[in-house]
């Protein structure tokens, strides 16, 4: 009998509550982005290795930006771009 596995918690959810998020960035950076422009990221983060998360969150920033993204809002583990 096979047993389950679990999840990893990967996923991908195309369909963003843009009014929910539009709310949130407003509050936590005043900025105001258009609706259908906001694209929420999610990226876990090594727990007990402080330089290690310092270093991930400087890669993911740093890619986001060469993009052509910015950065609307973000705490811990969040990032918000447009």
């Amino acid at each position: 009998m096979p047993t389950a596995r679990p999840a990893t918690g990967a996923g991908l959810h195309v369909e963003i509550p843009q009014d929910f998020f539009k709310e949130y960035v407003r509050d936590a950076s005043g900025h105001s982005p258009d609706a259908g422009r906001i694209a929420v990221g999610m990226v876990f983060l090594p727990r007990t290795d402080l330089r290690a998360q310092e270093r991930c969150r400087t890669i993911v920033e740093t890619e986001v930006l060469r993009f052509g993204h910015s950065i609307l809002a973000g705490a811990r583990c969040r990032w918000i771009f447009r």
